[in-house]
């Protein structure tokens, strides 16, 4: 069983958990706003409107349009794939009284921005889909059932996780060795990714972020400006924001690593 089935088959298990018949996941043009939801479940690219099912009694179902259902297919994950042509409503409709599910959990929430992918137009949509039907009564939000599902980790997760952590420590510990007083942000961040040549990992897009300081609290500020060719003086604490991409799964650490002070040479 691979990654995403996992977390289907712990999805299914969640829907009893939290009382809900059914999760719901309703999204279009992925490529420009996605719902979060979905990167648990795989990797997906949808243009038009589409709904993501899962049914308390275990069932996996995807209703797209026309053109998007062979790749969602072609990703072995679901027990059923429907394509429609002209509007996704009618269909939806269908499949829900097919389950007559009693409870259908959405994934809107006030204060989850993980739980909240579905935007407040795909909201009114659905609403008018299921306009003259129980359903509509029925929906309810899923944010403790998503919280869930994105905060315990099936045993791939973990497995992925321990790799992505123990890869960025070898770097973390490297990059204590490497730094010496002169040493600049460039510098740094050059030894960092010469390091990723050697590691057997893949980067995410977004590059290293390394900030010279004092406190942890500040990185916040040094993470929205380029990095500089400061010079690391011979009292600093440096931390370094890494993302590593290890077989899909991020580690995202912020270290701190502190050089006592010493007396450098006189440059005169």
């Amino acid at each position: 069983m691979d990654l995403y089935h996992e977390k289907l088959q712990q999805a299914v298990e969640l829907l009893a958990a939290h009382d809900l018949d059914l999760w719901l996941i309703l999204a279009r043009e992925t490529a420009e706003h996605t719902d979060p939801a979905l990167k648990l479940l795989g990797h997906f690219t949808l243009t038009w409107p589409s709904a993501i099912i899962v049914t308390r009694s275990g069932r996996a179902l995807a209703l797209t349009g026309l053109g998007d259902d062979e790749a969602v297919r072609r990703s072995g994950l679901f027990d059923e794939v429907r394509a429609y042509t002209q509007s996704i409503g009618p269909a939806l409709v269908e499949i829900l009284q097919a389950y007559d599910p009693q409870r259908i959990g959405i994934n809107i929430s006030r204060s989850d921005v993980s739980a909240d992918g579905l935007t407040y137009g795909m909201y009114l949509n659905l609403c008018d889909y299921l306009d003259g039907t129980p359903y509509r009564e029925r929906l309810t939000s899923a944010e403790h059932f998503v919280a869930a599902l994105r905060s315990r980790k099936t045993p791939q997760e973990v497995a992925r996780m321990r790799a992505a952590a123990d890869l960025s420590l070898r770097i973390f510990t490297a990059v204590g060795d490497f730094l010496r007083p002169g040493v600049s942000e460039r510098d740094v961040a050059a030894f960092v990714h010469a390091q990723t040549q050697i590691l057997p990992i893949a980067l995410a897009s977004m590059p290293a972020l390394i900030r010279r300081g004092v406190t942890l609290a500040r990185l916040m500020r040094w993470c929205v400006r380029a990095m500089s060719s400061t010079w690391t003086s011979a009292s600093i604490s440096t931390v370094i924001a890494r993302i590593i991409n290890g077989s899909g799964t991020y580690c995202d650490r912020a270290k701190p690593s502190r050089r006592r002070k010493c007396n450098m040479p006189s440059t005169q």
